[in-house]
Parts: structure tokens; sequence; C-alpha cells
């Protein structure tokens, strides 16, 4: 008959990983550690506020490049027409002026400036326009009689 002491042995090897599995889950974490990962969230957010911002500066991030080639869920996409496709595409553009804030509007987006799009409209400041443009003009051709 075979002896039951090498189970016993492992019995107790394994109930011995446990009770130190239990001990160690226990544990309260090190002050240092949570006010690093406090740190680390804090930096986080920073880094990602700073990066919206050079979004809406116009820079292109990996993360805006990552976002403006996804599109709507499979089940959500089947469902829409050929318009709110284009829409969509035009609206995951982080701009809030010009044709993107009009594609948010249509497609019923809340715009985080509620004005900030009329900036592209230049209603009754043609005159105005015109006359920065021909100053722009001027200097230029005075320029150029001055290198010639």
């Amino acid at each position: 008959m075979k002896s039951a002491k090498p189970y016993k042995e492992q019995l107790t090897l394994i109930s011995q990983a446990y009770e130190r599995g239990i001990r160690r889950a226990q544990t309260p974490f090190p002050q240092a550690l949570l006010d690093q990962m406090k740190a680390a969230r804090r930096e986080r957010i920073r880094n990602k506020t700073h990066e919206r911002a050079r979004e809406m500066r116009g820079e292109m991030t990996r993360s805006l490049c990552r976002r403006l080639r996804q599109g709507p869920p499979a089940h959500v996409l089947g469902g829409m027409s050929a318009e709110q496709r284009r829409l969509d595409q035009f609206a995951r553009h982080p701009s809030e002026v010009g044709y993107t804030a009009l594609a948010k509007l249509r497609l019923g987006r809340r715009l985080g400036n509620a004005d900030g799009w009329a900036v592209e409209e230049s209603r009754g400041k043609e005159g105005e326009l015109d006359e920065i443009a021909a100053a722009i003009r001027r200097q230029n051709e005075s320029k150029r009689c001055l290198l010639e």
C-alpha cells in the first residue's frame, strides 16, 4: 500500500502558497506608490488637454489621425445614408468652425463654443477685408520695386 505522505506534503505546500497570497493581497500599498500613481494621472490629464489644444490649432497628432480614420459602429453605419456618412467623416475633426461645424450641427452634435463657427462668417466685413487685402498688395508691390 502506498503512503499518503507525498500528497500531504503537496497539500501543505499549496495551502502555504494560498495563505501567502492572501497576506500579499491584504498588504496595503506604500504611500509613495499611491502618490506616484496620482501624479501620473494628473500628468496624463495635463498631456491630453495639451494634445487637444494642439489639435484645435490644426496640428495633426496620432490620436487625431486615428479618430479621423475611425467610423461609426457597423450597426449604425448600416442605417446611415451616404450624406450622413460624409457628414460623420467631417464631424470627427476637432475643429468647430466652417464646414466642420455645419456638419456637426446637422448631425445634432453640440459645439463647445456655440458662436465659434460664426468666425468663418464674414458678413458685413467684405469692405474691411478688401481694404486689408489691398494694403497687403500695395506693400508687396513696393517691396518688389525695391528689389528690382
